[in-house]
Parts: structure tokens; sequence; C-alpha cells
């Protein structure tokens, strides 16, 4: 592609080298100076001056004006809370809350929320209007006087509650419901209050007493305005400005000289000796000389109609408020103006152009109450950046939003190289704007630049996606110096130029050695490098000629031509695979990376420090990096500009709420201009300012607590430290807020609850924080606040309460349970050591009867009958019989002598003993009778404990006594054992002779000892009172045909 001229700029007067070298050598000395200042001012006894120091000896740069001339607010309407979007009067409170009286209703405002007062709400039923004309706050009294257009009411702060005045005051009860129109503080006491239809009255305080002025039916209607100016009272009637003095008792006004006007007088406002006149069709007047009463017209060639309100920012800007044509600022000093007026397309314009008041708070917030738009709120902190965007409306346009290079030549011409239309230059000096396209298809690879770099002969070099060019600056075209056959000549994306010659191109095909007097390419040079590959975004060179690329996948490399050495640098490597940008200091770079910025030492070859983002955002991307005069490091991000300490590696972010206008920047886009202006390119267009001119938001007001809540529900408490609650109030929730003003969105809080820790918690920009279930004790909550630039209020809000234990926790009742606690404690030892002894007594007592029914077992009679038995076998010389019987008492005796060693022992081991005992019986007997077993599966089978030899007894007595004395064979003896839910259930039963039939000298006492001895076991076994046992003589036909036993024993 050969040349083309697009458009011819202005000529240069003078040539790059010198011009550049010569300001550059400005820049150091302006930049030395700053610094040595600094220094100085940090020596202990000195003082740092809050403003420039050096703005009296060095022009202002000239992005500083451009960011003066910006008049933008933030905007708050219905929308945001507000209860009507027609403000018509403001205030500001000792505490700095704003007041807005609207035309419905009285709205608090702290920075986060509104809080709004009507006529209908509690606190709001003393207004006899929501129709809210003026406010006035009172400071000495701690007052907020509310006019209406239905009387005159106060807001105490202290109590949150608002009264009539008549209420406070009983000798101004006739303001009750008069309507208002405005009220002005004035001096020792007295407030005066304009009204609609009875002139100005005097509310002298301290008199207890009202005076009336203009109130007989020729003035009623016509006070306009009033005005205290140090000793005068100044009185704007509809076509008349009257003056008295407070030096007499006796108050007279008089006129101000003989004026006509040309419009009604609607507005009156004093500063210094001037009295600013607005008239409600004719502009204002200003009248700088009151004893001679000669007025003049400002801004006599703007006709900008009637005027409203006044407000006076600092000491050189008036602003005014007109009735439909915006806001103007006038610069009294210097006579010029900006206006500012609605744009629907403009969200930082003024949200209405009539305008009903004007308010500069504590913070030099000029507050605009509008007419149907809401509120405005200028604040000058917000917007200290100027941006250079596509705006096709606005004066000053770029082609595009999308930077990809920015490049600052000699002469203070900015050159920006954009996505897809190409070369732009931007001229401070005129704000004009040139645009030159590489290629005339827009969006063509030429048209997409990603690197500038200044050349010589007033040209410079352009790395754009379709190659090198070269750009005459005085004709405006461009020289395509890429090669078709060299392929490391196109898809660049960046460029230097060396400082032996030559040009060091590299990008997506990588790098390249270009000869600009003989326009030959080449990478022998490069031969070294075999298949070392990067993509290089910025190279710069050092003083030894080694260069320093940040790249994509290498991320640092070092490169010498010379020693034809490369080197990826692992130590950034490992931090970073991508670096974007680097800026020398020194020895140390700082690099630009996709994890943060890295401090590295080039000569130690060491990383020094590794600097995130995390503390402020999401993203650890860094496109770009600068330092200002003051030292500090400025980085382009994803979340906007950020301002690093490079002593305590602190970080400032600047984002929207500081008034950029976008937030995502791109790859070493950025410069530094020759008057210390840095510039950044972006998403959004280019950002520029100067940081020297930065202001930092000093005023840190300490945090208010505006309301304390206990579930959900506010509690009615205040700040008197005798706050209790109820045990089951302790779910609380603490608002507050610290009426920051000026980017409020980034304040600020930690808050503590002692009585619960001690550790301070960060809660960020949330204005409330609540704790649940606190436990009964004393706390006290505090809060404390930082501004949006991060300084930290002094004093911390703080809230005491306790919370009362229930009564089953009080000491009284604590008390009564204790002694209680201790007398049952003592009952119960005496209990227990009772129920020990019962127990030690009854555990003897089993052993005895164990003992008494072992002996009853193994009685001496048994013994010596069972012994003569098997004697009697043997005379027989029965010796099976003999050995049978031998062999079952063996079993017996091993039984009955292996059960005395246990309390208890399985069911099925005691039936046994008790089957071998009945055998021997038998065979003693001669098989006289025979016994039947009836025992459930379940109790042979399962674990079921019984004491040992429990029923023997009993069946002893159904043999010896019923069976034994039986006429004839035929006798049964039934043993039943059957389980019940809670018991085994033993049956005993004989055919037997009977307790009755028993022959004389042989009869059974009920009561027998082996019975006795039995009926004691299963008591103490069953832990009952009495033995569940029962027994039952057996008759028929009156006659006794045996015995049945019965015995429940509890299952265990």
């Amino acid at each position: 592609m050969g040349p083309m001229t697009i458009r011819k700029l202005l000529p240069f007067s003078q040539k790059f080298d010198p011009g550049f070298i010569s300001l550059l050598k400005k820049q150091v000395l302006v930049r030395s100076c700053i610094i040595t200042i600094l220094i100085i001012c940090s020596l202990p006894g000195v003082t740092a001056w809050s403003s420039p120091v050096l703005t009296d000896s060095l022009p202002e740069p000239l992005v500083i004006s451009r960011i003066n001339d910006q008049i933008k607010f933030e905007n708050y309407s219905s929308r945001d809370g507000l209860t009507q979007n027609s403000c018509f009067s403001i205030a500001q409170d000792s505490d700095g809350f704003m007041w807005f009286g609207t035309q419905d209703g009285l709205n608090r405002f702290d920075g986060n929320e509104f809080k709004v007062y009507y006529p209908a709400s509690g606190i709001g039923e003393k207004f006899t209007s929501n129709h809210i004309w003026t406010l006035q706050y009172r400071e000495e009294s701690d007052e907020l006087w509310v006019g209406t257009y239905g009387g005159l009411c106060i807001y105490l702060p202290g109590a949150d509650t608002i009264r009539a005045i008549g209420d406070i005051y009983p000798f101004a009860a006739a303001l009750n419901s008069m309507a208002i129109r405005k009220i002005v503080s004035g001096q020792s006491g007295h407030m005066w209050v304009i009204t609609t239809n009875n002139g100005l009255i005097d509310v002298d305080i301290p008199g207890q007493k009202l005076k009336r002025y203009f109130n007989t039916s020729e003035y009623a209607g016509q006070v306009m305005d009033f005005v205290v100016l140090g000793e005068r009272l100044i009185t704007g009637l509809k076509n008349q400005l009257l003056m008295a003095s407070t030096d007499s008792d006796i108050v007279e006004f008089q006129p101000v000289g003989e004026i006509v006007y040309p419009s009604p007088i609607n507005a009156i406002y004093g500063h210094d000796e001037r009295l600013f006149i607005g008239t409600l069709s004719s502009g204002v007047y200003v009248c700088e000389n009151l004893e001679e009463g000669r007025i003049h017209q400002v801004l006599g060639n703007l006709n900008f109609g009637g005027v409203d309100c006044f407000g006076m920012e600092g000491e050189d800007y008036l602003w005014i408020g007109t009735r439909g044509n915006g806001i103007i600022r006038y610069n009294i000093q210097t006579q010029t103006y900006q206006i500012s007026r609605y744009n629907r397309y403009e969200p930082y314009s003024i949200g209405s152009d009539f305008v009903l008041d004007l308010f500069l708070d504590q913070q030099n917030i000029m507050w605009c109450g509008l007419s149907g738009g809401g509120i405005s709120k200028f604040d000058p902190l917000m917007f200290q950046f100027y941006n250079l965007a596509n705006e096709p409306m606005a004066p000053v346009s770029l082609p595009e939003n999308m930077i990809y290079s920015i490049h600052q030549d000699g002469n203070g011409h900015y050159y920006a190289g954009g996505q897809n239309k190409g070369l732009m230059s931007w001229n401070p000096e005129n704000d004009k704007v040139e645009h030159y396209l590489v290629s005339e298809v827009e969006g063509a690879p030429e048209n997409k630049i990603f690197d500038i770099e200044e050349s010589e002969n007033e040209k410079l070099w352009i790395a754009s996606w379709g190659g090198l060019f070269e750009f005459d600056k005085n004709t405006g075209t461009f020289e395509n110096c890429s090669d078709p056959e060299f392929p490391q000549s196109r898809g660049l994306l960046s460029v230097h130029r060396l400082s032996h010659d030559g040009l060091f191109v590299s990008g997506d095909y990588g790098p390249a050695i270009f000869d600009p007097s003989t326009r030959q390419w080449s990478v022998a040079e490069l031969d070294f490098l075999g298949d070392f590959h990067f993509i290089s975004r910025y190279i710069y060179e050092d003083q030894s000629g080694v260069l320093w690329i940040c790249s994509e996948r290498k991320s640092l490399v070092r490169l010498d031509l010379t020693g034809r050495q490369v080197k990826a640098i692992e130590k950034v490597g490992k931090i970073s695979k991508t670096a974007r940008h680097l800026l020398p200091s020194g020895d140390v770079f700082w690099i630009a990376t996709d994890q943060g910025i890295v401090v590295y030492d080039m000569i130690r070859d060491q990383v020094l420090q590794h600097i995130t983002l995390e503390e402020i955002g999401p993203s650890n991307v860094v496109y770009s990096i600068q330092q200002d005069s003051k030292g500090f490091f400025w980085a382009g991000t994803n979340l906007g500009l950020v301002r690093i300490d490079p002593h305590e590696f602190s970080l400032q972010l600047y984002n929207l709420d500081n008034g950029l206008e976008f937030l995502e920047y791109n790859t070493a886009c950025t410069v530094e201009g020759i008057d210390g202006t840095l510039a950044f390119g972006g998403v959004g267009g280019i950002t520029f300012f100067h940081p020297y001119y930065i202001r930092t938001n000093r005023y840190s007001p300490s945090p208010i607590i505006t309301s304390v809540s206990v579930w959900d529900s506010h509690a009615g408490l205040w700040k008197d430290g005798s706050n209790k609650l109820n045990y089951d109030q302790n779910i609380l929730t603490f608002q507050y807020t610290n009426n920051n003003f000026s980017n409020q969105r980034r304040d600020q809080f930690m808050n503590r609850l002692i009585g619960l820790d001690a550790n301070w918690y960060h809660n960020k920009n949330n204005y409330a924080v609540t704790y649940n279930s606190l436990p009964p004790g004393t706390y006290t909550f505090q809060v404390k606040s930082a501004n949006s630039d991060g300084i930290w209020a002094e004093q911390p809000a703080a809230f005491s309460f306790s919370i009362v234990p229930p009564w089953w926790k009080s000491w009284w009742f604590l008390t009564m349970v204790g002694l209680a606690v201790v007398t049952l404690s003592v009952i119960f030892m005496k209990w227990r050591i009772r129920n020990i002894h019962q127990k030690a007594e009854l555990n003897n007592r089993i052993v005895e009867t164990k003992m008494m029914a072992l002996r009853a077992q193994m009685n001496p009679h048994f013994i010596f009958n069972c012994l003569n038995s098997i004697d009697a076998f043997i005379q027989n010389n029965d010796k099976y019989y003999a050995t049978t019987y031998l062999n079952k008492f063996a079993r017996l005796l091993r039984n009955v002598l292996d059960s005395s060693a246990q309390n208890t022992l399985k069911f099925s081991r005691d039936i046994e003993t008790l089957q071998l005992y009945i055998e021997l019986e038998e065979l003693r007997n001669d098989h006289k009778f025979s016994t039947i077993f009836e025992v459930d599966e379940i109790l042979l089978n399962d674990d079921f404990k019984v004491p040992p030899l429990l029923i023997q007894p009993y069946v002893e007595n159904a043999i010896i006594h019923g069976l034994k004395n039986r006429i004839g064979d035929g006798g049964c003896l039934l043993i039943k054992a059957v389980k019940m839910p809670e018991y085994i259930h033993y049956t005993i039963e004989d055919n037997g002779v009977g307790r009755e039939s028993v022959p004389a000298g042989r009869a059974r006492n009920k009561n027998s000892y082996g019975m006795q001895m039995s009926s004691d076991r299963i008591r103490y076994f069953n832990e009952e009172e009495f033995p569940q046992v029962t027994i039952t003589d057996l008759t028929r036909n009156g006659h006794p045909t045996g015995t049945r036993v019965e015995v429940f024993l509890k299952l265990k």
C-alpha cells in the first residue's frame, strides 16, 4: 500500500530531539524540586502544604483546565428513596445529616438512605402541611426550623421529634398556622421568617417576642428574600431593596438607592461586600457598594431568564440556579462562566433545568434542589479525571473508544492507536482531534495499531496487525515498510527504536530487526534464539543496550543482542507467565503482570515484592504502570486505576465512583506527558489526569449510630447508658453512618461488641450489623469509620446496653436454688447412706439365706439317707442301681457346691440340679412317685438368671410330707415353669396326702423354716415388700388330694 494523505496538521515549531530533550530536562528539574520540597515538609516542625506548591511558578497543566471545566453531578430522586422530586430547600445539621424539604414531606439523608417524615407518620404528625418550603438549622439550640405551607415547625434531633413552634416558644405560636416562604438565621438569637401574606417577622428568642415588618396590605405579599450581610439586614421586595442596621435596638428599613429593576426581584445573596440580585426574567445584578446603591448586570450578554437561588463555592465561584435554564457557575474573579443543562443522554448532567435551591455543605459539596428532578450533587473530589472518548455529541470526540497504544511527541501532541480506525491525535492546546486511517477499510488489520515509537524527521513508527508503517506527522501520510515475503513484518505488537540504530519489532510471528535506512528486514542477528519463542508486548532497553521484553508465555525476557544471549527470568515467570508492561526505577523494574505487580531487581536477579490486588477486587491483572512526581506508582487494571505507595505497598483504587468513565485498560497503553500528566488507554477511550493535582478526601467525620432495633423493631433506646433489655430481647441490629457524602459508596466500617468480643471486625461498606442470641450481660457496641480515601475517623461511636437475665437466672433465684441444692444434697446423702446400709444388709441376708438353703439341701439327714440307699444297693448286690445312684449323688453334690459360689445361675442349670435331686428321691423311695417337668423352651434356651436352689424346699416338702405318706404307688409330682412378660411362674403340685392329713407327730407347720427361708429369698430377689408365693391345699369332695405351690420370680 502506497502513501496516503489524510489531513495536514499544524506545523511543528521544533525538531524532535532537541525539543524533547529540553522538555525532559525541565521535567526532571520539576520532579527534583517537588521531591525536595516534599522531603523538607516531612521533616519535624515543617508543615506540608495541602495544595500544589509550584503552581505560582509553573503553568497549570492543560488537562487540569479540562478537568476543572467539567460540571458533573450525582443525582438522587424518588427511585433512591426521596419522597418527591421537587426539592424546595436544603439544610445540614451539626451531626452532618442532609435535610431536604420537598413538596411531599421532609427527608433526612445520611449518604446511604433517606429517612422520611410525613404529616401522617408518628414523628411528623405536627406538620400542618406536607409541602415544605424552607429549612434553616439553628446551631446554638440544635434545632431544624421547618417552614411549610401550613405553618412553622421545629425538628429536635436529640429527641428525633417534630413540634409546632408554639410548643417550644409559646410567644411565637402565631407562626403555627402561617404559610412560611423562607427562614434566615440572624444575629444574637434572632430568626427572620418570610411569610407569604404576613410580611417579614423577627422571632426574637432572647426577648421572647415577635416583631413584624411589611405586614400592611401594601407589602404583605411583596417580601421575596432576606439576607443578613455583616451588620446589615437586607430585604428584597418585588421591586425594591431595603436595608437596616443591627446596631440599633430599633430596626428601620431604608431603600437602597433609587434603582428601577427591569424585572421583579426573586432572590438576593450576599458575599463579602457584594449583594447579588436575581430577577424573575432579566438575569443577575450585583451591587458592589450598598451605601451608594449602584448596580450593574452580571453576564449581560447571556440571556438565562429568571433566577431562583444562589450559592457560593469557595471565594471564586458563584452558583446561579435558574428557572428553566440550568445552573451557571460564574467565576467572580475572571468573570468567566460555565453552564450545566439537563441532558437525558448524559448520566452526569444535572437532573433538571429548574433549580429551586443551592446549598454548600461542610465538605464543600454543592447540593441542588430541583423542580421535578430531585436532587443533584456536585462533588469536586469525584470528577478528577478527564476522559477523551468517542462521544459524537461532545465538542471533542475520538473516532473510537478501544485504544491500544498512546504516544506523546515533543510538542505535547498525543497520538493513539485504535482497534479498528487507525491513528488519531489530540492537541490539548486547541482541543483538536485528527483522524488518520492507515487503510481506507475500517477494521482492516492495518488500522489495528498496537504500538507507536518516535522516529526522526517528525515521523512515527507504527506497529499494526497489518505490518510496520512510518507516519509523517507533517503530511499525515503512511509509508508501508512491511515485506510480503517476510512473515515477521506482519502481525506486530511492539516496536522499539534501538540505541545503535535499527528497529526491533516483534509480534505473533516472532521478533525481527528492521533497518530504516535500507528498509531491509533481517533475522540473522537473532539466529541464536533457536526455538526460544515469545510474543512481545512491550520492550525496554537499558543503558547497556540489553533489551527487557514483556511477553506472553515467557513472562520477562532478557535479550542481549551484542552478547547473543537470551534468558527468561524464571523468578518472575514463577509468579506470572504473562508480563505486559515494565517501568524502570533505577535498577529495579516494576512489572505489570496477570498476577499483579512484580518488583524485580535486575542486578541481583531477585524479586523484591509481589503486589496483588486481592484487597481491592477480584482481578489481579495489571496492564500498565507509571510513576508520578511524588514517587507513587499508578497502574491500569480491570478494576480501574490503582495508586501504589512504594514504601508501604498500600493500594488506593480509583473507579467509576471517582469519576472514571470506564474500568478496563489495555496492555502497555500508557504514557507520561511532558508536563507530568498521565494518560491510560483502554476500552472506553483515554483517561487523563495529573497525579499532583489529585485531591484526597481529608474529611472523615466520626460515625453516628442512627438506629438500634430489637427483633427488627426500633427499641426506642438512646445513649444514656441505662438501656436495659429483657433476656428474650437478645437479637439486636445496629444501623450507623458517617455522613460522608463524597464517594460514600467506598466508605468502610469496623465494629465490635465489647462484652462479647474485644476484636474489631471489618464490615466493609455495610451500614448495619446484627448480633443474634446474645447472652445476659453488659455490652458496649462500637463502630469506627473511614472515608472513601481510607482515612479513619479519630473517634468511634458507642452504644452501651445490658441484657438482664431471666428470673430463673437472677441472683436471688440462683441463691434459693443453691440453698435448695445444698438441702437436697444433704437429704440425698442421708438417703444414700441409709440405702447403702440397707443394701448391704440385704446382700448379707441373701448370702445368709443362700447358705441356709445350701445347708437345708445338704443337711446330714439327706446325706445319711442317700448313703444308706447306696449301701442297701451294694448289700443287695445291685451294682447297677448302686452305681447310678452314686453318680447322680456325685453330680448333685458338684452342682450344689458350684452354685454356692454364685448369687445367681442360669435357669437351665438350676432345673438340672432340681432334676438330679428328684431322681435321687425317686430311687430312694422305690419309684413310689413319678415326676413331670413342663418348662417353656425359651426359659431353657435363653440366658435368664435365678437364685440357686430357690424352689427345692417346696419340692422337698411335696415329697417328704405329701407323696411319701401316700398309700400305695401312683404318686405324681408336677414341676411347671412358664415365662410371663415380667416373671417366671413356677408351679409345684403333688397328689399326696395334703398338709392336713399328715400323721400325728409329723404335721407340717405352714410357716416352716424351709418355707420362710424360700419366701425371704424370693422377696429379696424381686425387691418387693412381700414375696409372691401362693400355697393351695387341693381337695376333692372335702377330702385332701394334695398341695399346689405357685411362685412368681422376676425375670432378670
